[in-house]
């Protein structure tokens, strides 16, 4: 695409002062040609950054998606097209639709693609105002048909990319033509091609080819994904290689020839290059089962390896939390394809170091981050500022969906843009700083990951789930104790999927009818043999188990699982049971430092006549109770407000909330309490120093489920904060046996047992104690522990300063007694 009219608009009109050490015109036309984007946003944001000048905005826009901070770049493109139409600029706003388009559809997923079909749609409405010119006419059907392609709309895609041909013909461009004739073929290519489909896809391309014979990187892809198809794998990897060729700019590319990783580095098409590696990788899988080499499938696993790099990059360079995220997402498909090729090696290192970058790598990073950024030197007014920023950011993100929207963004554009402008600021001052912020956490090695099991009762099952990736329908695991470690294949996705819904779905209320009972029991023991297949059912025998699991898992109760459909064998039996996000954030959280100096807080709002909520009528009783065992402090009623909670959140070891929580709110769940509620992101800037944090409200484990990451839940959040452990829910709690398990939980905690033991005991003792439908899984495997599951050593105040007395009785009795 020819450059936008309003980089042309920039470029002849911007003019900057060297005294405040800006780019000049011709800097910025060299830095751009150049490809020196990031150029260009350090000196947006060092100098006048937050000048509302149009082609200053639509330029940065256009420089933040060359270096593929996708979100970026659209908030730089809203405001644009909100300036556009405030000042009935009309050519701005048609050039800001198009590119607001091209970034949506990069992103790649389903709701972007309807959004760029909307914004494309409004572009060409504007041609009932100004005549638009035949080269932004062909770039709107062209991208259009590219759209609803990927909405399985083959006619709609159909119609425009035939507009867009005609034009490209009508005026003779050549290279226009091709690019339609390719895009064209692309139409008859999915997974479900027949021959007749990808003979076409061939022909087409041959004929954009005879137009233009350097094509576009997508050509060969396309064309390697059809030879894969037809099972032509070598082929399929001999097209990719020149797609690689393209994108490098490189003349030759064999099939074993390794990618240097300075090539990769500072290039502007790692987004590309990732398209073609994650085809190749399959190629490598298939060539390797046709060929039946192991060589092959080695050579997917570097293939794999090459992405991880690039992911990472990208990873480090994000600019914005969702661009962050939506790696995440892209690099899951990566790390899965990366599982089932050393399953198939049986590489059990190789396993460990994927499914652990497809857990909480975000989380993983914060905490690090924390720990590395203690021992830098920052006044803390400066720290203060950041907090203070990113609370304003989150507080309007909040109020978006609350309030008029255009006004809400405006504010939440110019604050992230203060945030940005902040870290710019940073970079001379404290480059240590910036250094570990551009650092990423690096996952634990299997080895030394095994050398901090404390003992051999213990054992680490991790899962991995990728719903989107499934031409393989399997599933992985990992089971992993202080001397072995083996994996394992889960096959039939289908069948376990509606597997695991259905005991979800009958774990969740109570059972009372003894047919619904009968068909809980045959799913529970199905999922179990499922979960914990023949080849490790030896290893997990009366062991404690630590479950990492992925996608739908987490949102499960292992220990309502049943071991023996005759007897109706419950797992918490024989195995304590705990939770955990990744192994490596596992071990790194339990080795921060925590230095709280009191015991215990709890908040028990009871009513809530402000937020129209039902009132709890035993939490104050349970809180009370369990306040009064341990000497702490109690807010309930009147006092249990959001700001003396936050006032107090990091001095105590324990933290308990007896409230309401709601997660029917995937973006931002919240946990309510007297006067008003406590949004997930902001726990994202509170600090808590909790050896345990129990969430006895509804639902607190739940929350938007994202591959290669997990659940952002409530339970997350204060793992956020610094949680050394929590408990939370997996449904909505039934009030009466939550109360008795969790004082029955706090009791066994009292006498010394470690947190997962405590609640294993408290749930055997429901069980021991009820019966018929009282003792269905709803009414006590809603709570479960996630993180560390030792002991507490809680200090009992009264009994220091007893023994204290005493001491110091007995010294001064001595010192009296030797001067006498």
């Amino acid at each position: 695409m020819k450059k936008t009219i309003a980089l042309l608009l920039f470029l002849t009109s911007l003019i900057c002062s060297s005294q405040n050490n800006q780019l000049s015109k011709e800097q910025i036309k060299i830095e751009y040609n150049k490809g020196n984007y990031k150029t260009i946003i350090d000196a947006h944001l060092k100098n006048n950054a937050n000048n509302y000048d149009i082609d200053k905005i639509n330029l940065v826009a256009k420089c933040y998606e060359k270096t593929e901070n996708l979100y970026k770049a659209l908030e730089y493109l809203n405001i644009a097209i909100q300036i556009s139409k405030e000042t009935n600029n009309t050519i701005s706003l048609l050039d800001n639709y198009i590119n607001i388009a091209l970034v949506n559809k990069k992103i790649q997923k389903r709701e972007n693609y309807t959004k760029a079909i909307n914004f494309l749609l409004k572009a060409l409405e504007i041609n009932k105002l100004i005549n638009i010119n035949d080269d932004t006419k062909n770039i709107i059907h062209n991208n259009l048909a590219n759209c609803y392609k990927r909405l399985q709309q083959k006619e709609n895609s159909l119609f425009h990319h035939k507009k867009a041909l005609s034009i490209a013909k009508a005026n003779k461009d050549s290279i226009k033509i091709a690019r339609s004739y390719s895009n064209i073929g692309a139409l008859y290519l999915n997974i479900n091609s027949t021959e007749k489909d990808l003979n076409r896809l061939e022909y087409y391309s041959t004929e954009a080819l005879r137009y233009n014979p350097k094509p576009h990187y997508s050509l060969f892809l396309n064309l390697g994904i059809a030879s894969y198809l037809k099972k032509k794998y070598q082929k399929a990897i001999n097209n990719h290689n020149k797609a690689i060729q393209i994108i490098l700019g490189k003349t030759s590319y064999n099939k074993f020839q390794t990618i240097a990783y300075e090539q990769i580095k500072n290039s502007n098409k790692k987004g590309d290059l990732l398209n073609v590696l994650f085809e190749k990788t399959y190629a490598w899988i298939k060539y390797a089962e046709q060929e039946k080499k192991n060589k092959f499938l080695e050579e997917g696993l570097k293939t794999i390896k090459l992405a991880d790099k690039i992911i990472d990059l990208l990873f480090i360079e994000a600019k914005e939390e969702k661009t962050k995220t939506y790696w995440r997402q892209r690099a899951s498909k990566f790390y899965f394809l990366g599982v089932h090729i050393s399953h198939l090696l049986n590489d059990t290192e190789t396993i460990f170091y994927f499914t652990e970058k497809n857990k909480a790598l975000l989380l993983l990073n914060n905490t690090t981050l924390s720990k590395l950024n203690r021992t830098i030197k920052i006044p803390d007014s400066i720290k203060n500022k950041e907090v203070r920023i990113r609370k304003e950011i989150y507080h309007l993100e909040n109020l978006l969906t609350l309030e008029n929207k255009n006004k809400s963004q405006n504010k939440l554009f110019e604050k992230k843009l203060e945030l940005d402008i902040y870290f710019q600021s940073l970079k001379s001052k404290y480059p240590n700083y910036i250094k570990n912020n551009k650092n990423l956490a690096q996952v634990l090695p299997l080895k030394e990951f095994q050398n901090k099991i404390k003992d051999t009762n213990t054992c680490y099952i991790s899962y991995l789930w990728n719903k989107s990736e499934n031409q393989f329908d399997a599933l992985y695991g990992i089971i992993i104790t202080k001397n072995s470690s083996n994996s394992f294949k889960i096959e039939d996705l289908k069948g376990f999927n509606q597997r695991v819904l259905k005991y979800k779905t009958q774990v969740s209320k109570p059972i009372t009818t003894t047919n619904d009972q009968k068909k809980h029991q045959e799913v529970a023991h199905l999922l179990y043999l499922d979960l914990f297949p023949l080849e490790i059912k030896s290893k997990i025998r009366n062991k404690k188990l630590i479950i990492i699991p992925d996608n739908e898992l987490a949102n499960i109760p292992f220990e309502a699982l049943i071991t023996n459909n005759t007897t109706n064998a419950l797992l918490i039996n024989s195995n304590e049971i705990s939770y955990a996000y990744s192994a490596s954030f596992l071990i790194e959280n339990n080795s921060i430092h925590r230095q709280a100096k009191k015991s215990i807080i709890g908040f028990a709002p009871h009513s809530f006549s402000q937020l129209n909520l039902p009132s709890l009528p035993r939490s104050i009783n349970e809180t009370t109770t369990i306040i009064n065992n341990f000497n702490g402090d109690l807010f309930e009623e009147k006092n249990a407000t959001k700001v003396q909670f936050l006032t107090n959140l990091n001095n105590y070891k324990i933290i308990h909330l007896s409230t309401h929580a709601d997660v029917s709110d995937s973006i931002n769940p919240w946990i309510a309490f007297k006067n008003e509620k406590l949004y997930l992101n902001e726990l994202y800037t509170s600090k808590n120093q909790a050896e345990l944090v129990v969430l006895n409200a509804c639902k607190t484990s739940i929350g938007d489920i994202k591959e290669g990451e997990g659940v952002f839940s409530l339970a997350r959040g204060f793992f956020y904060s610094g949680s050394k452990s929590v408990i939370s829910s997996l449904w909505n709690v039934n009030d009466k046996s939550n109360t008795e398990i969790t004082l029955s939980f706090y009791k066994y905690l009292k006498d010394g047992q470690s947190k997962s033991a405590a609640l294993r005991q408290a749930k055997l003792d429901y069980l021991d104690t009820h019966s018929l439908s009282e003792a269905s899984p709803y009414y006590w495997s809603s709570l479960i522990l996630i993180g560390d599951d030792s002991a507490l050593k809680l200090t009992n105040n009264s009994l220091f300063y007893i023994i204290l007395s005493v001491l110091l009785s007995i010294l001064l009795f001595f010192i009296l007694k030797n001067n006498g």
